[in-house]
C-alpha cells in the first residue's frame, strides 16, 4: 500500500501523520536563545506503548509536550466519522496495527462485540488460566493430594473473586471471574489498582468487586 501522509488537526506545518499509522516531524525553521535560525530537519517519530498496549507519540508545540495515541491520529486524519462516533476499535485486535484498514469508529457496544475480540475471550475461557497467587491457593489446599479436574476447578472457583467492569456511567459491560483474568485478556495493567481505590478508572472503564457498592 502506497504511504500516505496528512497534517494533524492543531500541528499544522510540525507533524503529520500516515495511512500505515506512521507519524513524523516536519522540517522547520527554529530560532535558538542566542536569536539563531536555523533548520531543523523532520523525522520520523518513535512511538511507544502505553499501560494498555495503544500506541502513542510525544508533540511539543511553542515549549509545551502533549501525548496523543497514534490510532485516534490515524482515524482523525482518514477516517469520517459522519455519525460521532466515540471510539476507535482494531479490527484485528492488535493495539499495534494502526494501518488505517484495521481501525474504525465504533460505539461502546460495537467494540466489545468486536468478534475477534469476543472469540479471544472464548478462548481465554476455556484455556482457564491461573494466576500465580491462584495456583499457590490451590497447592496449599491441595497438600500434595491428586484432585480431578472437577475437584481443581472448584477449588479455583473459591479462589477467585469475581470483579465487574464498567462504562464511565456506571453501566455494567461485563462480569470477569477474576482481576487477573480481566488484566490477561485485555491487557489493562491498571485494573487490580483501580480495584484498590488508587485511580478511578482503568483503561477507560470502572472496575469493582462484585458485591461492593
Amino acid at each position: 500500500m502506497k504511504e500516505i501522509w496528512k497534517d494533524i488537526e492543531g500541528y499544522e506545518g510540525l507533524y503529520q501523520v500516515s495511512n500505515l499509522g506512521r507519524v513524523k516531524s516536519l522540517d522547520r525553521i527554529v530560532v535558538t536563545k542566542m536569536n539563531i535560525s536555523r533548520l531543523m530537519k523532520g523525522k520520523v517519530l518513535t512511538i511507544v506503548p502505553d499501560p494498555n498496549n495503544y500506541m502513542k507519540v510525544l508533540f511539543s508545540k511553542e515549549g509545551k509536550q502533549q501525548i496523543y495515541l497514534v490510532h485516534r491520529l490515524v482515524a482523525q486524519a482518514f477516517i469520517p466519522n459522519p455519525d460521532n462516533k466515540p471510539e476507535i476499535d482494531h479490527i484485528n485486535t492488535d493495539r499495534t496495527d494502526n494501518r488505517v484498514e484495521n481501525l474504525r469508529w465504533v460505539t461502546r457496544k460495537e467494540n466489545c462485540n468486536n468478534p475477534l475480540t469476543k472469540e479471544k475471550i472464548a478462548a481465554f475461557d476455556r484455556i482457564r488460566v491461573f494466576s500465580n497467587e491462584t495456583r499457590e491457593k490451590i497447592s496449599l489446599v491441595l497438600k500434595g493430594k491428586t484432585r480431578s479436574p472437577e475437584a481443581i476447578e472448584k477449588l479455583r472457583q473459591k479462589t477467585m473473586k469475581p470483579i465487574l467492569q464498567l462504562s464511565l456511567n456506571g453501566d455494567i459491560i461485563k462480569r470477569w471471574d477474576s482481576a487477573t483474568e480481566a488484566k490477561k485478556m485485555l491487557g489493562i495493567k491498571t485494573i487490580p489498582d483501580c480495584l484498590r481505590n488508587r485511580c478511578k478508572t482503568a483503561g477507560g472503564y470502572i472496575w469493582k468487586y462484585e458485591g461492593v457498592a
